[in-house]
């Protein structure tokens, strides 16, 4: 919406040849961004940090409480993950968000993680 946006600015603007350097910017920046966030998507779910988040939705209390039998989970592409390995093992951390479709209603689900050398993700949930 926004790039249509700036491309319409663009045809008003040369038709009164006025400058469109800023759209032009504009529009590069939002295909950055969008580009950025598909990439972020992919690759997320490739991770070890992916994987005990979703196994924790699947088996926490609370959130089955509130939504009932999960059924499905879909990753927002908002937050991030970092994480870096040396001699002494793995450690990261991540914010990851989901949306939990359960049995009785949905959710929006935060996780904060946290790893350390030699041991498994640490999750936090906020929502």
């Amino acid at each position: 919406m926004i790039i249509e946006m700036l491309r319409q600015r663009i045809r008003d603007k040369e038709e009164r040849n006025e400058k469109i350097l800023l759209e032009k910017i504009g529009i590069g920046f939002c295909v950055f961004i969008l580009l950025f966030k598909g990439i972020f998507f992919f690759a997320v779910k490739q991770t070890s940090a992916y994987e005990h988040a979703i196994n924790f939705i699947k088996t926490n209390k609370d959130i089955q409480n509130e939504v009932g039998k999960v059924n499905g989970i879909f990753l927002v592409p908002f937050g991030g993950i970092t994480s870096s390995t040396s001699s002494q093992g793995s450690v990261g951390q991540a914010d990851l968000h989901f949306t939990v479709k359960g049995a009785n209603k949905y959710a929006d689900i935060n996780l904060s993680m946290n790893k350390e050398s030699n041991r498994d993700w640490q999750i936090k949930l906020s929502q």
